[in-house]
């Protein structure tokens, strides 16, 4: 609604366009209004008044004027006719607010009526740009022999077996049985002692440059080795801290990988695949399709990008928020799992709840977005439900779920399946236009 139409509608009440994502409303409450409230006011006020001779509660209103005076209902009043005034305003107006307002007191009370000012966040304005007929190119899903390859290289080495080389150097790749002992300033450090540790060289588990000095030492072979802490290293005595570790190495080995035949496809248990030929066949299969699956998820998040970028939109900082507590309460599910809280969770990723935060808001944001351009593209284009079509959601849901569909109907809202569809639609829209 325009300002000069609310304006006309009443005198009394002002609305400011802050941003696309914001307004302010300024409202003017009168005497009559504000004296109305006083009666409402007393009877909320005078329930935690104690006047002797009376039971708490159940002062009459001629003794509590008399004691406390009319003015001690005054901010209760203000209090009531600020709400009251604010949700009609917002209601008759038809501003849909997504937040909790800021008020501000304009004009103070005086001769029993005050102006008010109501900053907040309402659903944003959207203007779409292009989100129909956009180029993208679509990656590819063909498998490469290499691809093959490479996935049959991984199933011999988990396959593989460790033997004992005598008189070998270590390689990347192999795994050393040996003793250390780390030292600052020459002094030996809590935590840095080990005996016959096993350690698969080249797995990046130790310091940056610690299995690298490794490489080359043989069995009954000692080094020192040196290294620098990471200045994120978990313990605050060492991080950014030069060590150097005395390392004495008892065993090298190596892999032996399997060897790829008949029997080795057998041994993996793969349902109708009992040759190397059959085995070949089935990787493929599947790197496609995994690869298919990628390609349309890469495909329509680019599409979503593009209309994202043509889209003009000021996003409300509490959408923001709420999709961040939203993720971060998918961390504390997950950390839950395993017993442990949210914050203990994220402290083995070097983040506090704060860091994880920040460096979430641009998913959110970018999440947001989607969300606000498909609706407004629903809208553009009055996509809707049918009667079939929501069936047939349900039907899907039951076979997901392994669950009737009356029962789903009771648990997942209409609402909540029209929207999800009509989601659908909208991507699946942008895509059959898409060149």
């Amino acid at each position: 609604m325009s300002e000069q139409k609310v304006q006309e509608q009443n005198k009394a009440f002002n609305l400011e366009k802050v941003s696309g994502c914001k307004v302010k409303l300024t409202i003017a409450v009168s005497k009559e209004d504000f004296q109305k409230a006083l009666d409402p006011a007393f009877e909320k006020v005078s329930k935690d008044a104690s006047v002797k001779g009376f039971r708490k509660g159940k002062v009459p209103k001629d003794v509590y004027l008399k004691m406390f005076g009319e003015a001690s209902l005054y901010q209760e009043a203000m209090n009531m006719t600020i709400q009251e005034a604010y949700f009609k305003a917002i209601e008759e107006n038809d501003i849909q607010v997504v937040a909790e307002p800021v008020v501000d007191i304009v004009e103070p009370l005086k001769d029993m009526s005050f102006t008010f000012s109501a900053e907040v966040e309402v659903y944003p304005e959207v203007t779409l740009g292009q989100y129909k007929g956009l180029e993208v190119e679509k990656a590819s899903a063909e498998v490469t022999e290499e691809e093959i390859n490479n996935e049959i290289k991984k199933a011999l080495e988990a396959g593989a077996v460790l033997k004992l080389a005598e008189d070998a150097p270590i390689e990347s790749g192999d795994t050393a049985v040996f003793d250390f002992e780390g030292f600052v300033d020459g002094v030996a450090f809590e935590g840095g002692k080990a005996d016959n540790y096993t350690l698969e060289i080249g797995s990046g588990q130790f310091i940056p440059g610690f299995e690298d000095q490794m490489i080359g030492l043989k069995s009954n072979e000692e080094k020192e080795v040196n290294v620098v802490f990471p200045e994120n290293y978990q313990a605050e005595n060492l991080k950014g801290k030069a060590a150097v570790f005395k390392v004495k190495i008892h065993e090298v080995k190596k892999k032996e990988l399997a060897e790829l035949n008949d029997e080795f496809v057998k041994g993996l248990e793969i349902e109708n695949v009992d040759t190397v030929e059959k085995y070949k066949e089935n990787i493929k299969k599947e790197l496609t399709s995994e690869k298919e699956k990628n390609a349309e998820n890469e495909f329509v998040n680019s599409l979503m990008a593009k209309a994202c970028a043509n889209t003009t939109v000021d996003i409300p900082t509490v959408f923001i928020e709420q999709e961040i507590d939203s993720m971060f309460a998918e961390v504390e599910a997950q950390a839950k799992q395993y017993g442990l809280t949210a914050e203990k969770m994220l402290q083995f990723y070097q983040m506090t709840v704060e860091q994880y935060k920040e460096k979430m808001a641009e998913s959110a944001k970018k999440s947001i977005l989607e969300k606000i351009v498909l609706q407004a593209i629903i809208d553009e284009e009055k996509i809707e439900v049918n009667s079939e079509e929501l069936e047939k959601e349900y039907q899907s849901l039951s076979d997901h779920y392994k669950k009737d569909v009356e029962t789903l109907k009771k648990e997942i809202r209409e609402n909540n399946v029209k929207h999800y569809i009509r989601l659908r639609k909208a991507i699946d829209l942008i895509k059959e236009s898409a060149k």
